[in-house]
Parts: structure tokens; sequence; C-alpha cells
């Protein structure tokens, strides 16, 4: 993430800090963005960890942790957990404020490539109960989510879980990217080109060897609200 995009300078503005995925917004919730995004961004956390069902002592891979909010979390609960993404200052930012707590590891590292060996964690096969990865395979693309997934299905124990987070289209409406995104502003913010059709993402989760167990669809509490938000931004900085 560019530090000094102007979009992202305004979400953390409005309460970005920790976190940088969108958020959970339901209506009796919404007088909480008076004190700013964190809360609905904590919410959307609450509910992604939940499907996880990570128990004490379970080893947990935070793919694409980011600033470290989720990872920290896991260990909170018991779990130890080790938390990878590719930016360094992300890491770093992780380490200064999550890395002193018990039970957490943060490391550099690709999670569409993983090394043999992180934070003094080995990516043997079957090694972890349980991977997570927040609103960050978007960035990867087609062959990096795929080669993401099949890294995830060789690092899991059998009977583990994979619990991904992700923006996708619906059906093949993919080019309606440049429509909702003409200045090429949220693609450029956030480092992507284009979201994954739902069907190929299940398609390449089968491919990989997982069984696809739950697909919730979250468009109206996440996707919409925040496009309400992310139109008016656009508007501001046009």
């Amino acid at each position: 993430y560019g530090e000094g995009n102007i979009f992202l300078r305004f979400l953390q503005h409005v309460g970005w800090g920790d976190l940088l995925n969108v958020g959970y917004f339901t209506l009796p919730t919404l007088p909480a963005a008076v004190g700013g995004g964190g809360y609905f961004q904590r919410a959307l956390v609450r509910r992604s960890l939940a499907l996880l069902g990570a128990a004490p002592g379970d080893l947990v891979l935070d793919a694409a942790c980011g600033r470290g909010y989720t990872t920290a979390r896991l260990a909170d609960a018991g779990c130890r957990a080790l938390g990878v993404d590719l930016g360094e200052r992300q890491i770093a930012l992780a380490r200064a404020r999550f890395g002193h707590r018990p039970r957490v590891t943060f490391a550099v590292a690709d999670v569409t490539r993983l090394p043999d060996e992180a934070g003094g964690t080995e990516f043997a096969d079957g090694s972890f109960d349980r991977v997570h990865c927040l609103e960050a395979a978007f960035h990867f693309g087609p062959e990096g989510r795929d080669a993401f997934l099949a890294e995830s299905h060789r690092v899991l124990r059998p009977g583990g879980r994979l619990v991904l987070v992700d923006f996708t289209w619906p059906d093949e409406r993919s080019a309606r990217i440049d429509q909702l995104d003409p200045r090429g502003l949220v693609r450029a913010s956030w480092q992507f080109d284009d979201f994954e059709r739902l069907d190929r993402y299940l398609a390449s989760a089968t491919k990989a060897g997982f069984e696809v167990r739950a697909v919730h669809d979250w468009t109206r509490p996440v996707v919409r609200r925040s496009a309400r938000l992310i139109g008016t931004v656009g508007a501001v900085v046009s």
C-alpha cells in the first residue's frame, strides 16, 4: 500500500490503523461510524476468525497478515500464530505493535510460494491446523491465487481448514471493473487489476484439493456499503 496515496490517507483519517480490510457494516451498528472505520473492520475480523474455528494450541498461518492485528487476535485466543506478508514495512509494523506478545511470530514471505522456513516455523506438508487470509488474495492475480490455494492445501493437516475472505464477481460481468473504477483510483490504491469470478474461485479450490464446505455472501454488509464510501472519496479527490 502506498503510504502517500491520497485515498489511503483519507481512510486513515477516518479510523483505519491496525487493519486495512474494508469492514462489516450492519444497520444497527452504523452509529459507530462516528468513531471511524475501525469498529467495522474489527467486526469483519471477528466473523472471519469465527469461521476459522481455531482452538488453543492450533498452529495457524495468517497469510498476507498486513499489520498483524488478526495474527495477534489468534495468539490471544491461545493459538500459535504465524503472520506472513510480502511487505517488509507491514511486517515491521506488525512486529513493533504485536511482536512482544506470546505465541505470535511475524515473517516476510510470499504466500504464493512459501519458503522452507520462516519465523522459526517450517512449512512442511500437513504442518498447520488452520490457514487464514482476509481480503488479500485479490492482490495475487489468477495464477497467484491458484498457487496460494495449492500451497495452503499442502501445508494444512488432513481435516485442517482454510478461511479465505475475498472480493469476487458473481458471474461473467468482470468487465464492470472499468465502469466502477473508471480512473483506476481504487485499483492503484489497493494494487490489483481485477477480481476473480466466484465459479472460477471455487473450481480452483477444488482443483487444489479442498472440499468447499461453505460460501458466505457478504456483498451487502461489506461491498455495497463500502462502495458508497469509495464513491464519495473518489468524487472528493477527482
